[in-house]
């Protein structure tokens, strides 16, 4: 036992000596009340202070009891004995008792201790940043030459514990009002110090399970914890666990947001059979318009992320029209998703490069953004910079550029403006824009901007995570690989490999944890690479690079054709101009570019597979090959090199 506490306990018992002597003038009445306020405070132990204050309190009363009991026992007249306590107090005394015992409840219940518990919480959080900062500040006193670096350094640190005081204070609301399980409410507990694995330790199956087996209402319970723990293990990185909760928290149960949110979740694994399943249950058990175009929204997505234009295309306008319908009766709660809808189908309407349409609905979903954040600019203005983004985006591909940075800068501006008073939620969006804007620059040959656009991205993806980098390290990983791509447009070439090297380290990182979402960069990083080799005259390491890229991709493209055969010919297509320029084998050549076109040509409708197609003609022309005459003849089996 601790001895604050006991030194605690023997206070309130000296304390109640000296009161019940005062009211009772007894020496060994105040004794035996000192002694049993003492035990019993050693014994219980109170963690509020309301407790501590009744058996102070009760005691003189407890005193009186005794007192009376002595006087019968000695013969001594009760009402005489009486007069020498005070009734008045004893009254006193109960009301107060009364009181402490209600003033505990009403601790122990929380009603006192939220902003105690959010201060605690807060500080767990600031603590080990606010220690390094004090550490580095104090440095600076001795080493004078370091300043610069230091005051950087404890800069970026300030920014990290400020954006995880943010994540806290969300966290802490989310989650404190929940209604649910006993284990999920003690996980959360844990989950709010700062103690994750123990978090997760509660969450044990043997736990769970017992819930799972009771009521009807305590299998809604169970599920919700079971998706709670998914988001733990979510945020530990453990995503094959996490998969395995969102499933069974479905199968206690089924809820369409739980379902959903379990579908985004595959989704985002890019395990796009699995996902599909869950939103096509989402869509079967749909309960309202509302929830089916919701779900046809995300299912869009899916399909377009899988070169399945036509079905997103019919799903994005069932929704579309949908959401239309609903605003005719309620007109101000179905505009946002309006938009959305009319976003993501200018997405894919660009992709296809259907232009007039995409810009026709980007123009839309801005107008009605910019309408929606003129009475509420806090949750639509981020919408707004969006928006300009993509329809940046589409100017830029027309060559359009001076739209294309004019609506670039201003939703740059508007996300810097954001991140002013929520940096963890909009820096991200600062380093995006400002990636998008680099990539401008590269094609304006305006190279020195684009150095510095890439550059200040980079740094902001470095310092966001150093406190979540399971998040942002594949954003370190993609500004690299833009700026590889920025560096071999400019011929700097071993500034290019050290780049693209760093990124396909990263990407062979994070695969480790989950293969399906980032074994794809790995090969896309491999194909880059190649291609610097093979520009450096590094032909046996280009070769191995494109084999290896090749060979994953062709994995990939097993289970999911529709996405992955371009980059099978791609790759394909880089390997065939090595062999016709480098290490030359006409029959390889020939055959790799001839495989190339047999995996584009059924998707020929796709307008940059028809840019893939005309790069495999050129070296089949470039080998004598009468492309007018030429018919795919693709094997598989490739003479060796």
């Amino acid at each position: 036992m601790k001895n604050n506490w006991i030194l605690s306990s023997a206070l309130a018992a000296i304390l109640t000596f000296g009161i019940t002597y005062w009211l009772t003038h007894s020496a060994m009445v105040a004794a035996i009340s000192a002694i049993v306020v003492f035990i019993i405070l050693l014994i219980h132990n109170p963690e509020t202070r309301y407790m501590m204050a009744f058996y102070v309190v009760i005691s003189p009363m407890l005193s009186n009891l005794v007192f009376t009991i002595k006087a019968k026992t000695t013969h001594i007249d009760i009402q005489a004995a009486l007069t020498k306590t005070d009734w008045y107090t004893t009254i006193v005394l109960f009301v107060l008792a009364v009181l402490c015992l209600l003033l505990d409840y009403l601790e122990r219940n929380g009603v006192f201790t939220k902003k105690k518990d959010e201060k605690i919480f807060i500080e767990l959080i600031k603590k080990p940043y606010q220690e390094q900062i004090d550490q580095l500040k104090a440095q600076l006193k001795d080493k004078e030459k370091i300043e610069e670096f230091l005051f950087e350094k404890i800069a970026e640190l300030e920014k990290a514990r400020d954006r995880q005081v943010e994540e806290a204070k969300e966290l802490f609301k989310k989650f404190k009002e929940k209604d649910i399980s006993k284990i999920y409410k003690k996980a959360f507990r844990y989950f709010m110090q700062g103690k994750l694995e123990e978090a997760l330790s509660v969450l044990d199956e043997v736990k769970i399970q017992t819930v799972e087996k009771s009521t009807l209402q305590d299998i809604k319970k169970a599920a919700e914890t079971r998706m709670l723990k998914a988001q733990l293990l979510r945020v530990a990185n453990r995503f094959k666990e996490a998969g395995e909760n969102y499933e069974k928290a479905l199968s206690l149960i089924f809820d369409w947001s739980h379902c959903l949110k379990a579908a985004n979740y595959f989704y985002f694994l890019h395990d796009f059979d699995k996902a599909e399943r869950y939103y096509q249950l989402c869509l079967l058990h749909a309960s309202n318009k509302k929830e089916r175009a919701s779900t046809l929204n995300s299912l869009a997505n899916l399909h377009r992320a899988k070169n399945e234009f036509e079905q997103a295309e019919q799903e994005y306008n069932e929704a579309l029209a949908i959401y239309r319908a609903l605003e005719t009766t309620n007109r101000k709660s179905y505009l946002p998703d309006i938009a959305t809808i009319l976003n993501n189908l200018a997405i894919l309407h660009r992709i296809k490069n259907e232009f007039q349409k995409a810009e026709q609905e980007y123009k839309e979903a801005l107008d009605i953004r910019r309408t929606l954040a003129i009475t509420n600019s806090q949750t639509y203005l981020p919408y707004v910079a969006t928006t300009l983004n993509n329809l940046a985006i589409l100017h830029q591909q027309k060559h359009n550029f001076s739209k294309a940075e004019e609506e670039y800068k201003e939703a740059l501006i508007a996300y810097r403006e954001l991140a002013k008073n929520n940096s963890k939620t909009y820096l991200p969006d600062v380093a995006q824009s400002l990636n998008n804007l680099a990539n401008l620059y590269c094609d304006k040959k305006e190279f020195l901007k684009s150095e510095e656009a890439y550059r200040e991205a980079l740094k902001i993806y470095r310092a966001l995570a150093t406190t979540n980098s399971q998040t942002y390290l594949s954003d370190i990983a993609g500004t690299l690989n833009n700026l590889a791509n920025l560096h071999r447009d400019k011929k700097e070439f071993p500034k290019a490999k050290e780049k693209y090297q760093e990124a396909l380290e990263i990407y062979r990182s994070l695969a480790t944890t989950h293969q399906k979402t980032y074994l794809p960069y790995v090969a896309m990083a491999l194909n880059n690479l190649g291609i610097v080799h093979r520009t450096e005259k590094e032909f046996p390491k280009a070769e191995k690079k494109y084999q290896e890229a090749l060979e994953i991709f062709k994995a990939f493209a097993k289970s999911h054709p529709q996405v992955y055969q371009p980059y099978v010919a791609q790759t394909l297509i880089n390997m065939s101009i090595f062999y016709q320029e480098n290490k030359v084998n006409k029959e390889l050549s020939i055959q790799l570019a001839d495989e190339a076109i047999s995996i584009l040509l059924p998707l020929a409708n796709i307008p940059y597979i028809q840019k893939y197609l005309g790069t495999a003609a050129l070296v089949l022309k470039n080998w004598g090959v009468d492309i007018e005459k030429y018919t795919p003849q693709s094997k598989t089996r490739h003479p060796k090199p």
